[in-house]
């Protein structure tokens, strides 16, 4: 039977339908997303958290005061989202309960697919004619059924994976935990909405590597700007100064440079260090493609070395990336300098 499943698939190669093929599967993804985020809405909030923003491909839409209203954002593939928690939550409780969440609504999804789908596999598995190169219509859409299940499964077994990795004994170190908020983020989660606390207050077993207290400390200082507690800065950003002025530089801490050099260019205007931060890692940021380098080169230009056109550069370029990536709390953050330049540039 499994030979008889891959000379079909064979046969629809030679036909020239890989094409077909390829179109089902994109067509597929798609499907299965919709589906997926239409389904997700309805068990988000059951959970504690609400989606914030969907963009489908060309098509953006925001959710505003309980109402959802067409969006500017620009093109994204397939389907995007973000989400927020109700209340103050930890990273990892609202990282898990989205991807349970996630995991709910595709296994739903597939259970359907499956049922669907019986009669594809049906005709996928019997033998096709020995001495022909083609087959029915209903064969070839059993095919892209076959596929879109084959997808939904996937769909569901990383979610599963996503979980367990989630929930394994990563909480103990301040690794796991940056971990942890390193992925909720990266699934679409606010940083206003994280329950981030100061270092001190924090207690692990073990001692904190150097890379772990460093990127923690970023997200502390993007959490606190995020939800408009910029006065409370000082106290990681000083640590993270006294952590990274000395020793080499730190490639993979990037991120954590960019803070310092935007902290000391804008909120704490200090050239002494805003220079000395640039000269560590100026030639990294300018070669980094993330929004934040670029937003904190464009800050760094117009306040230390009052050259507004090559922050216009920077700051174009941040604006492509972080619309491109809906990160709208760089968006916000290059909004403020925006209107400094364009006031400037009244005058």
């Amino acid at each position: 039977m499994r030979f008889r499943s891959a000379r079909a698939l064979i046969y629809s190669i030679i036909n020239g339908k890989i094409l077909y093929i390829l179109l089902g599967v994109l067509l597929g993804l798609v499907m299965f997303e919709g589906l997926h985020i239409l389904f997700l809405l309805f068990v988000l909030p059951m959970f504690g958290l609400e989606c914030d923003k969907i963009t489908v491909g060309f098509f953006s839409f925001r959710r505003v005061n309980g109402r959802w209203l067409k969006g500017d954002d620009k093109y994204a593939p397939f389907v995007r989202y973000t989400f927020t928690g109700n209340g103050s939550t930890d990273p990892s409780a609202s990282h898990t309960r989205f991807i349970l969440c996630r995991l709910l609504a595709k296994t739903f999804l597939s259970v359907i697919i499956t049922v669907l789908s019986l009669p594809a596999w049906e005709a996928i598995l019997a033998a096709p004619p020995p001495d022909e190169l083609s087959f029915e219509p209903d064969t070839d859409w059993a095919v892209f059924a076959a596929f879109l299940c084959i997808i939904s499964y996937f769909a569901v077994m990383g979610d599963v994976v996503a979980l367990i990795r989630s929930a394994a004994g990563e909480k103990n170190t301040l690794g796991g935990y940056v971990q942890q908020i390193t992925r909720a983020l990266e699934n679409g989660a606010d940083p206003a909405g994280l329950d981030l606390r100061p270092l001190d207050e924090m207690q692990f077993p073990d001692e904190p590597s150097t890379t772990d207290t460093v990127t923690y400390l970023y997200y502390y200082g993007t959490h606190l700007l995020a939800s408009g507690q910029a006065e409370r800065l000082p106290e990681p950003m000083h640590k993270l100064t006294d952590i990274l002025r000395s020793g080499e530089f730190m490639r993979n801490c990037v991120n954590s440079y960019a803070m310092l050099i935007y902290y000391y260019s804008w909120l704490e205007p200090d050239e002494e260090y805003a220079r000395k931060f640039y000269d560590k890692a100026g030639t990294a940021l300018a070669t980094d493609t993330g929004a934040g380098t670029k937003r904190a080169l464009a800050y760094y230009c117009y306040a230390v070395l009052h050259d507004p056109q090559k922050a216009r550069y920077y700051l174009d370029r941040a604006y492509k990336t972080a619309s491109a990536g809906e990160n709208r709390f760089e968006l916000v953050l290059i909004e403020e300098l925006d209107d400094v330049l364009k006031n400037e540039g009244a005058r």
